[in-house]
């Protein structure tokens, strides 16, 4: 219907016109001058009243359900974080997420479906982040880890990969708890915003200045007991994996197993610690 607005607001707009002229002359004749003059007053105030009534959010809502999805989702403080980066990926996630509200689908849908695009999209930013927002971001994956292992455990075996593809990511997309959902959609906020901050210098500090030796020395160290329970043959998989083609795995469950207690463990070090740990094993 929006379309054709342009070819029915002038006709509409006259008609309009002549009606107010002829109830207002009451049969009294005028001039050629003096009808063309009140003709044009009342088009112009017509089509200046109709345009004014058009450009209100209430009957653009009615025109084009499309302009009250698109306000419904640019409410989202998730579409809002997405939005602080212009990037081609970012602009095409929110459209394509307008496009699926659009075919029916609520937003805790299209953003549940979304979340694998979405947790790339963190992941690449993670480095910038803060603190606060990358030891959210470990809780996260890690309660959904668990979550999976429940249900799952090939899923959460592809889960505990994420760090060394995208399609780690697919296992997100549908049947995670809506305590999880919420859980990952303020950490999504939390990574993007802070990660904003750090790209511009404007973030939190550290609460403590740990140095790269520092964060290697306590990988290793958390990595002893893991190998001496799983194995070193999962260790070196998830570690060459980010950097190699490698077969998939031949346990599903040493995989997830291991990716679950290795997060654990590095989530109860020091914030400071345990951030650039997640960063180290998460990216």
């Amino acid at each position: 219907m929006i379309e054709s607005l342009p070819y029915l607001i002038f006709p509409a707009c006259a008609l309009v016109a002549v009606v107010v002229i002829a109830l207002v002359q009451r049969g009294a004749e005028l001039d050629d001058r003096g009808l063309l003059v009140s003709f044009a007053v009342l088009f112009s105030l017509a089509l200046l009243l109709t345009v004014g009534l058009l450009r209100t959010p209430s009957v653009q809502g009615k025109l084009d359900p499309t302009i009250e999805l698109a306000a419904q989702l640019q409410a989202h403080p998730l579409v809002q974080a997405l939005d602080t980066f212009h990037a081609d990926d970012s602009v095409a996630l929110r459209t394509a997420m307008l496009a699926e509200m659009d075919r029916g689908k609520s937003l805790s849908e299209v953003l549940q479906t979304a979340r694998p695009a979405l947790s790339l999209i963190a992941k690449d930013r993670l480095g910038f982040a803060d603190e606060a927002a990358r030891i959210a971001w470990g809780k996260t994956e890690l309660q959904a880890l668990r979550e999976l292992r429940r249900r799952d455990m090939q899923r959460c075996a592809a889960l505990a990969l994420s760090q060394s593809g995208p399609e780690g990511y697919l296992p997100l997309g549908s049947g995670m708890s809506a305590e999880n959902q919420q859980q990952f959609e303020q950490a999504f906020v939390g990574v993007l915003t802070s990660a904003d901050a750090g790209m511009r210098r404007k973030s939190a500090p550290p609460s403590q200045s740990i140095d790269l030796g520092q964060m290697q020395q306590r990988y290793r160290e958390v990595r002893k007991p893991l190998v001496e329970r799983f194995g070193e043959e999962v260790a070196n998989y998830l570690e060459r994996r980010r950097f190699e083609q490698l077969p998939p795995f031949s346990d599903a469950r040493v995989l997830c197993e291991y990716r679950i207690e290795q997060l654990d463990a590095m989530l109860r070090e020091p914030p400071a610690m345990a951030a650039r740990l997640i960063d180290a094993a998460m990216r």
